[in-house]
């Protein structure tokens, strides 16, 4: 089961031809895990038993984790064609160490609607509306294991047997951890162009992205053999995609009710 609690305050201010909008807020949310699994070999179908209870096996597991989350917001708007807008987020999983549980996300926008333009009127009537935008963020990602600072022992069963006739079981190398694992990063950078043409009948919308994953959690470089385990999972990953996408709309209302409504969209990207 989850328990979340949110609070948030914003103020809204227009001051001639100067618009404010200001929010700040926090959440906390908690996530809870229980259940129970069990297996057994050599069931006896007939009798809906197992046949020898020493082979059966039974666990119980429980999970929690908490996210803490404080966040502000900033928006500010000059006349209606010029935009911009500032947010920030400190964050903290119960997944991390105390020295890394808390990091700060920024994120910022820009736009220009440029038909709101003195010099743009004279063409008016084919282009109804054009905005160019630009944003740069960071997010935060904790999904991850909640057992990645726990070493464990791999168990088994050998095929050697015991004297009792049962294969006896093994145990493998304990697993290496790494102490330091902390946040995955994303961050994202964007410009983009939204076009409306013939009194918005016609929309045209292309942004081009590069998106980066910073500290991804991978596999550590390999270890010798020797050592009877792999390495440790940590933030040695990284990861850039670049990509653009384009997309186009069409809507037309007869006079006798009937619409038209078509989209097309196409895009790539690349790792």
């Amino acid at each position: 089961y989850n328990i979340s609690y949110n609070a948030y305050a914003q103020y809204i201010k227009s001051l001639g031809a100067h618009d404010f909008d200001i929010m700040v807020g926090g959440e906390e949310q908690h996530f809870h895990r229980n259940g129970a699994d069990g297996v057994g070999q050599g069931w006896d179908s007939y009798k809906n038993e197992p046949v020898d209870q020493a082979l059966r096996s039974q666990k119980a597991y429980a999970t929690r984790n908490t996210l803490v989350s404080f966040f502000g917001r900033l928006n500010y708007a000059f006349e209606d064609k010029y935009f911009l807008e500032a947010n920030i987020r400190r964050d903290g999983s119960s997944k991390f160490p105390d020295h890394l549980k808390w990091k700060w996300f920024p994120s910022f926008s820009a736009g220009w609607v440029f038909t709101s333009e003195e010099f743009m009127k004279p063409i008016e009537n084919i282009l109804s509306f054009g905005k160019f935008r630009a944003s740069w963020g960071s997010i935060g990602d904790q999904t991850v294991s909640n057992t990645l600072y726990k070493s464990v022992l791999e168990g088994g069963q050998s095929t050697w047997l015991g004297g009792n006739g049962n294969k006896l079981p093994l145990f493998g190398t304990p697993t290496l951890v790494d102490s330091d694992i902390s946040w995955q990063q994303i961050e994202t950078l964007d410009f983009g162009i939204d076009l409306r043409f013939f009194n918005n009948k016609f929309g045209v919308t292309f942004d081009w992205y590069r998106r980066d994953t910073k500290d991804m959690l991978v596999g550590g470089e390999s270890l010798p053999v020797t050592l009877g385990t792999t390495a440790p999972v940590g933030n040695y990953g990284s990861l850039r995609t670049k990509g653009w996408e384009l997309s186009a709309d069409f809507n037309h209302r007869f006079s006798n009710g009937l619409g038209i409504n078509a989209m097309a969209s196409i895009s790539d990207a690349t790792t």
